[in-house]
C-alpha cells in the first residue's frame, strides 16, 4: 500500500525544521571557533609577557653585575694606590666616577683601606650625589606662587599710565621694572581695562568689589534669600535647620551632589548679612555655691545679661541651649545676638556674697533670624 503523500504545509514545516537545525549547528561551530581563537590569543599574550619579564630580569641582572664589577675595580685600584703610595695614571683614567670618588676620599683622609674603600661607602657616595641632584632639581622646579598685589599699587600704576604713560599700558612694564616691580605687561593691561573699578574702591583692599570666586549655586542662593526675607516679613520663625532643609530641597533639583551642611549654612548667613538672635533670660543673684559647668552670667553696659555657656554642653536653666549658646534647631555655628521680647531689667539682689547666681527663665527661649 502506497504511503501517504505529505501536504505542502508539512513539507514547509520539515524544511523550516531542517533550516533551524542547520543554523544551530552553524552557530555552535562559530562559537567553538571564536573560543579557540580567544584561547590562542590569550596564550600568545601570556607567552609575550613571559618573554618580556625574562628580558627585564636579564637586563636588571646584567646591570647589577656591571655595577658590582665597577665597584670591585674601584676598590682594587684604591688598594693599589694606597699601599703603593701613588696610583697609575692609566688606572685613574679608566676608573669609574664612583671609584674615583672613593680614591680621592682615601687619599684625603689617610685612613685604612677597609673604611675608605668599602662597598657601602661607594654606594652611599653615589646615593648622596643623586640625592643632592634631586634636591637641586626639585628646588628649581618649584612652581612660582601667585602674588597678591594691593589696590594701592594698582592705582599707582594706573595713575602713571594716565600721566607719563600717555594712556598706553604696555609702557608701564619697563618703567616699573626699573622700580623692581615684578609685574607682567598683561597685568598692567588688565588693570588699565578695569581702571574705573580699581580707582573707585578703597586702597586698603586687595581685590576689587565683585572679584574672587563666586558663591556655589549663586542664583539659587539669591532665590533662597528672597524666601527667607518673605518668611521674616510674615513674622514666621526661621532657624538654621529650616534654612538647611529648604536649601537641600531647592538645590537638589539642579545639583544632586549638593549637601546643606552646617558649614554651608554658616557661610550663607555670613555672606548675606543675616543675624541670629535669642531672647534674654533674667536671673536672681543669691547666696549659693557657684554653679559648676552650667552658665556664666556677665552683665553688659545696658544692664542686660549675656549667657556664655561653657564647653561641657550642659543647659543653662531649663532651656535647650547647646555649648555654643544657640538653639538646638539652629545647628552648631552662627552669629548670636540676645534680644528680649519684653523689655524687663533683671532684678539684682546683692547681699555681699561673691559671684553666686541661679538662672530662672521667665519665657521660652527661641531663636529667630533677622
Amino acid at each position: 500500500m502506497a504511503g501517504k503523500i505529505p501536504t505542502a504545509e508539512e513539507v514547509i514545516a520539515l524544511v523550516a525544521a531542517g533550516d533551524g537545525g542547520m543554523q544551530q549547528l552553524i552557530a555552535q561551530a562559530q562559537a567553538q571557533q571564536a573560543q579557540a581563537l580567544a584561547e590562542a590569543q590569550a596564550q600568545a599574550v601570556a607567552q609575550a609577557q613571559a618573554q618580556h619579564h625574562a628580558l627585564v630580569q636579564h637586563a636588571v641582572a646584567s646591570a647589577a653585575d656591571a655595577a658590582m664589577a665597577d665597584v670591585h675595580m674601584a676598590v682594587d685600584s684604591a688598594a693599589l694606590g694606597v699601599h703603593g703610595g701613588k696610583m697609575d695614571a692609566s688606572a685613574m683614567e679608566f676608573m669609574p666616577l664612583s671609584g674615583a670618588t672613593v680614591v680621592d676620599n682615601a687619599h684625603s683622609m689617610g685612613g685604612d683601606l677597609a673604611s675608605a674603600a668599602a662597598p657601602g661607602d661607594v654606594e652611599s657616595s653615589m646615593d648622596g650625589g643623586t640625592a643632592n641632584g634631586g634636591n637641586n632639581i626639585s628646588s628649581n622646579s618649584l612652581a612660582i606662587k601667585r602674588k597678591s598685589i594691593p589696590l594701592s599699587m594698582k592705582k599707582e600704576a594706573i595713575e602713571w599710565i594716565m600721566g607719563p604713560g600717555k594712556g598706553i599700558p604696555s609702557r608701564a612694564e619697563k618703567h616699573f621694572s626699573a622700580l623692581h616691580w615684578d609685574v607682567s605687561a598683561s597685568s598692567f593691561r588688565k588693570w588699565w581695562k578695569n581702571r574705573d573699578k580699581i580707582l573707585g574702591d578703597s586702597s586698603h583692599k586687595k581685590r576689587i568689589t565683585g572679584g574672587g570666586r563666586k558663591p556655589y549655586l549663586e542664583n539659587s542662593e539669591e532665590k533662597l534669600l528672597v524666601i527667607v526675607i518673605q518668611e521674616r516679613a510674615k513674622k514666621d520663625r526661621v532657624t538654621r535647620k529650616w534654612i538647611a532643609k529648604t536649601a537641600q530641597h531647592m538645590f537638589q533639583r539642579t545639583n544632586a551632589n549638593f549637601k546643606a551642611s552646617e558649614n554651608w549654612v554658616t557661610k550663607f548667613i555670613r555672606r548675606n548679612g543675616l543675624t541670629l538672635k535669642r531672647s534674654y533670660v533674667t536671673y536672681e543673684q543669691q547666696q549659693q555655691p557657684p554653679l559648676s559647668g552650667a552658665a556664666a552670667l556677665v552683665a553688659d553696659e545696658d544692664g542686660h545679661l549675656e549667657i556664655d555657656d561653657d564647653d561641657d554642653g550642659e543647659d543653662a536653666g531649663a532651656g535647650g541651649v547647646d555649648a555654643t549658646g544657640i538653639d538646638e534647631s539652629m545647628g552648631v555655628d552662627g552669629v548670636v545676638e540676645q534680644a528680649s521680647d519684653h523689655s524687663r531689667d533683671p532684678e539684682l539682689h546683692d547681699d555681699g556674697a561673691a559671684g553666686a547666681a541661679e538662672v530662672h527663665e521667665d519665657e521660652e527661649r527661641k531663636t529667630v533670624l533677622v
